[in-house]
């Protein structure tokens, strides 16, 4: 991802290439370089990319929450250290838009 105007679509770095992109994963969110260019503070891609991960968590732990034997504290409990913190993982940074 650059921040200029450059027209290069890759970089060699020693025996690796690596390609230009508009956006990429780091730490768990999407950064998005049209939004850094302009300080829009679009963060679309990063919202839909947290809401993918927590759908993922959701299917992996089905099996317990959809389980009627299963306490209703307990899914309660498996829903919000699992996938509610999944969903909102670096929303403390997301700019307030009006």
């Amino acid at each position: 991802m650059a921040c200029n105007s450059t027209d290069l679509t890759s970089l060699r770095l020693g025996d690796d290439t690596v390609k230009r992109t508009d956006n990429f994963r780091y730490i768990g969110s999407v950064l998005d370089a049209s939004s850094v260019l302009d300080a829009s503070g679009n963060i679309d891609r990063d919202i839909k990319a947290r809401i993918s991960a927590a759908w993922a968590k959701w299917r992996e732990v089905t099996g317990v929450i959809c389980d009627p034997k299963m306490p209703v504290k307990l899914k309660g409990q498996i829903y919000k250290t699992i996938i509610r913190s999944v969903l909102t993982y670096g929303s403390e940074a997301w700019p307030v838009l009006e």
